[in-house]
């Protein structure tokens, strides 16, 4: 398991069919570390497990990221798309503009 950081410690909820597991992890924790933590819970194998971050399972977690890399990446690609929606905002708004449509403050 990786070494503990002054990062505080967090919760994670897995989930699987009907049953939730809380465990507590380190920001430094991997993928790899978390299996081996849900392993000691339902002994299955960590070969046959694979994480995701999402409910509907299109986005699994690296297995050689620790979760600090892997929450900052999630927050940069937040701010991304936010930056990416208000750029096109503004573009739509001087389009409408330019053809003599007010844009309402709802966009």
């Amino acid at each position: 398991m990786a070494e503990s950081s002054s990062e505080p410690s967090m919760y994670v909820r897995v989930k699987r069919k009907k049953t939730a597991i809380f465990l507590m992890v380190e920001p430094t924790d991997t993928a790899s570390d978390l299996k081996i933590k849900i392993h000691h819970i339902t002994k299955v194998a960590t070969t046959d497990m694979k994480l995701y971050l999402d409910a509907k399972g299109e986005v699994q977690l690296d297995e050689n990221k620790s979760l600090s890399q892997t929450i900052a990446e999630l927050v940069a690609a937040g701010e991304a798309a936010r930056k990416d929606i208000t750029e096109a905002k503004n573009a739509l708004e001087e389009a409408l503009n330019e053809v003599g449509i007010k844009s309402s403050e709802n966009l």
